[in-house]
Parts: C-alpha cells; structure tokens; sequence
C-alpha cells in the first residue's frame, strides 16, 4: 500500500498527465491500462535522479546518490546488493531485471555474442512520485519534496515536432536459421526434454533522433 500524500487537484487520466510531464525532465511511468480494484488499481509517475545498475558481474550506482556510502555496500551480487539499497533507502525504485540475469541464477551456457546493451538489473530512485488512484479517479504527488514534482495541472507549451530517422530493421537470424530453431524445439519438447521453447529473433536498426523531442 502507497503512503499517503498530498492530494492534488488533477482532472486528467495518466495519459494526459505524461503528455504533459516536461521534454527536459525524465520520467518512468508504471501504467495499469486495464482498470481492477485489486490488480490494477494505481498508476505512477516519477522523476527518477539516480540508479543501482548491474552490468557484466560488477554494480554500480549511477546519478544522485540515496547515500553518500550507497556504493560501499554493494558485493557485486545483483539481488544482494538490490536488497541492501531496498533496506536504507525508503524512496520509490522503479527498474527492470535482463533476460541475462539469469546467469546469476543457474549455471548457463553463455551466448557466443554477449549482448552488454541492456544491463542485467537496473532500478531507478524516485524519492517523489504522482500516484493516480483509479478507484477515486483521484491524484496525490508522495514523498519528502513533492513540490519538487512539474505541475501537470494545465497544459504546458506543445514540443516542437521529433525529427527521427530510422533506417529499415534487420534481423540476425535468416529464415532458415529460424527454422532449424524451430525444428530442434519440437525434437527436445517430443523428448520430454522441455514443454515450451521460447524463439526470439533481434531485429537492429541505425536511428537519428530523439524520442523527447
């Protein structure tokens, strides 16, 4: 459950309010799209300033720090060092766990190209954050500065139109090769070896531009 916070005079759906967070200040957003009491009640909007990132065996923080020390307690072990910025640190994370985390959990073979782009485990600080409560279709900014927040109350200037270039996507796995993967999943589910293969290809592109406008 949320803590409570300052209640706040907004008329607009969580769609609206990230339309109108400001282009020069970042955002996460945490969207319950389809509406449940119980599953997905909230929706979050926050202005992440610093991150606990794992990458290639070693953690790192990156950004404002929750604590000047925050770094010396890291053991370069992504779910004990997660845990111990959980335990000193009060404020909101928001973040993702990599596919290749699962390194950290099992002894795998390892892919013969190691993707380093995204790292393993990343969780982002976000001491104040909006909270839309879609029970009372009711907003309330939480936490120790929430005047720090942008005003999502009216409209802000509309941003100058994204100017992005982004050539044709391509995959690195031909259809042969794909099908050959397919083929081998079938042979080790008919072994009883797996019951569910999951078949992923990585489409790559070269791209100008900015998302933020």
């Amino acid at each position: 459950m949320f803590p409570d916070g300052l209640r706040l005079p907004y008329a607009v759906d969580p769609l609206e309010a990230l339309r109108r967070w400001p282009a020069d200040r970042p955002v996460v957003m945490l969207h319950s799209g389809r509406y449940d009491a119980q599953w997905s009640r909230y929706s979050v909007l926050a202005e992440p300033v610093g991150a606990l990132v794992h990458r290639e065996g070693r953690s790192s923080w990156i950004g404002e720090p929750a604590d000047q020390k925050m770094s010396a307690v890291f053991k370069h072990d992504p779910f004990a060092d997660l845990d111990a910025v959980l335990a000193r640190d009060p404020a909101l994370y928001v973040g993702h766990l990599g596919y290749d985390l699962a390194h950290a959990i099992e002894s795998l073979p390892r892919r013969a190209r190691a993707d380093h782009v995204w790292p393993d485990l990343q969780f982002h600080r976000c001491p104040n954050f909006l909270l839309y409560d879609q029970t009372a279709s009711a907003w309330s900014a939480i936490g120790p500065s929430p005047e720090a927040l942008p005003d999502l109350a009216s409209p802000g200037p509309l941003a100058a139109p994204l100017e992005i270039n982004a050539q044709e996507p391509l995959t690195d796995r031909q259809r042969d090769a794909r099908e050959a993967a397919v083929r081998l999943g079938l042979d080790y589910i008919a072994a009883g070896d797996v019951f569910q293969v999951n078949l992923a290809q990585r489409f790559t592109a070269d791209f100008e531009g900015s998302t933020r406008g």
